[in-house]
């Protein structure tokens, strides 16, 4: 929800970065998810790999929500540069 809600109305009205930047920013997402998940998820075949599994990405995924909520404070241009458009 975060990703398809939260981050394109962020980046509408937060930065300097034109919209269509969000269908970029999505579309990334959707390829990494294609490309990554099969591979990261194949030793997840019984429960403790998987619950491993489960515990890494959780981290990753509060990692993420960290740079992303520190991205607040940081100025527009670095913050408009991350989102891959002009300052």
């Amino acid at each position: 929800m975060a990703l398809t809600l939260v981050l394109p109305l962020w980046v509408v009205t937060h930065t300097d970065a034109p919209p269509v930047t969000v269908s970029a920013v999505l579309l990334v997402n959707t390829v990494l998810t294609v490309l990554f998940a099969v591979r990261l998820t194949r030793a997840a075949r019984h429960a403790l790999p998987a619950a491993a599994t489960m515990r890494r990405a959780g981290l990753v995924l509060a990692a993420g929500m960290l740079l992303w909520a520190a991205t607040g404070v940081v100025p527009t241009a670095p913050r408009s540069s991350c989102c891959w458009a002009p300052p």
